[in-house]
């Protein structure tokens, strides 16, 4: 939330008051943002942070304030905090840009523009003094050169193979349901590159789009690569869109794109209705009533004939209102279904109302289960043969059917108390999200009381 009062700042500084509102709205309504809160990484706090910190460092150069580069250099610590050396050199580089158009070199000779780092160096001692002590020179040597560069250079042993190409595939639909708008965007100073000629490098839409293609190259060369690194230039994603609002609103190519982001909106929330009612959902009907009338009524209004033909409704507030309520079903209805195929919460929730504390609890064979440590609030350690059993004197085995067939085998005496349905919910595929082959994708993960 804080980053999109940053984000509504810079767009109102840069471009216009309704640029900094859109851009707000298009960060906090993006697939990206609903999805990074709810699987809570790192990178959420990386990519608020250097957002501020941009904001921060711009505040700093064209009023002078030192308190701005104080908060500039708090923000920046922050991200590298969040995710080591890329805190540091992202806002370093929009700002470098930024100074560049600026030709303001000479505040670079004034003592109070360097109040940042020293702000900076505060906030990372007390995390650098912990690893020292910890892990010696090598922890140090892993946050701020291994765990970053190392991925590039192939320090690091970490690989997946993602291909060039991973990222920027995910950053189209990381900006849903803005994508079209994005792209009319780019189209757009493509287009005018020819009219700006020399004053290309001067405008604010260019050091936008360095924000948005540098980390995308460079962290494109990574060995190792998951969707959400990307998500880091969602910020800049949403400002160089709205920077083209004004002209949409005011050109034939905008009532283009009102149309295509208007069907895109009815396509997402068919699609929406369709996996609550034949997918997966909780069958929570208070819900889909309360969720539907919500729809009806706001229909009612966008749709009236006085706000539709206003192209703001159709290329701002009707995509808007489509991702809430989409992520609103996936929220209360969607994940809470799919997450009863991950049951170590079940499992750890089965011990609470039995009663049972601190049992002797292990997994056998299937494999660690971080989220069941989460839950249980212990870790649970993975036993690999039928003795270990006795030499740890077990009380309760989780398995699936394969560790649970050769305990029988090896003549264990074994008391079945649940069995629950398990899926890698991280992997959905088209096979388990259809309800007549979901039978044959998912596995079983069996509760068992050992008897002595």
């Amino acid at each position: 939330l804080w980053a999109g009062w940053g984000i509504s700042r810079i767009g109102k500084r840069w471009f216009s008051v309704r640029a900094g509102h859109f851009a707000a709205l298009m960060w906090l309504t993006c697939q990206g943002y609903f999805l990074m809160c709810l699987d809570v990484r790192t990178d959420l706090l990386l990519t608020s942070c250097v957002l501020l910190s941009v904001w921060q460092f711009d505040r700093m150069l064209t009023e002078g304030s030192a308190k701005n580069g104080m908060a500039a250099g708090f923000f920046t610590g922050l991200a590298m905090l969040a995710k080591g050396p890329l805190g540091l050199i992202l806002p370093g580089i929009l700002t470098f840009i930024n100074l560049a158009q600026a030709k303001k070199w000479t505040i670079l000779l004034q003592a109070k523009t360097w109040i940042w780092l020293p702000i900076l160096i505060l906030v990372l001692i007390p995390m650098s003094v912990g690893l020292y002590q910890q892990f010696g020179n090598e922890g140090l040597y892993f946050f701020y050169w291994k765990q970053s560069f190392g991925r590039i250079t192939g320090e690091n042993e970490w690989r997946n193979a993602a291909g060039p190409f991973f990222l920027t595939q995910n950053l189209l639909w990381a900006v849903l349901p803005w994508l079209f708008s994005f792209l009319a965007a780019l189209s757009r100073f493509v287009l005018d590159l020819r009219k700006l000629k020399a004053q290309f490098f001067q405008s604010r839409q260019f050091l936008l789009l360095m924000g948005i293609l540098i980390p995308l190259v460079v962290l494109s060369r990574s060995h190792y690569q998951l969707p959400h690194y990307i998500f880091v230039v969602l910020p800049f994603v949403c400002l160089f869109t709205s920077s083209y609002l004004d002209t949409f609103l005011k050109s034939a190519e905008g009532s283009a794109l009102g149309k295509i982001s208007v069907g895109f909106s009815i396509l997402v929330v068919l699609a929406a209705i369709f996996v609550e009612f034949w997918v997966l959902s909780s069958n929570r009907w208070e819900f889909r009533v309360t969720w539907i009338c919500w729809l009806m009524v706001v229909l009612y209004y966008l749709f009236s004939e006085k706000l539709y033909r206003q192209e703001m409704v159709k290329i701002v507030l009707i995509p808007a209102v489509a991702g809430i309520w989409v992520n609103g079903m996936l929220n209360a209805s969607f994940y809470p279904a799919l997450l009863e195929f991950q049951p170590s919460r079940n499992l750890a929730k089965w011990f609470e109302l039995e009663q049972i504390v601190d049992p002797k609890l292990y997994v056998y064979r299937y494999g660690a289960s971080h989220s069941l440590d989460f839950y249980s609030g212990r870790t649970n350690l993975v036993l690999y043969e039928p003795k270990d059993i006795q030499a740890t004197q077990a009380e309760y085995l989780i398995s699936n059917q394969d560790g649970f067939r050769e305990l029988v085998l090896a003549g264990k005496k074994l008391k079945v108390l649940r069995v629950y349905p398990e899926y890698p919910v991280q992997f959905l595929s088209l096979p388990f999200l259809n309800p007549s082959t979901r039978s044959q994708q998912v596995r079983q993960i069996i509760l068992l009381k050992v008897i002595m």
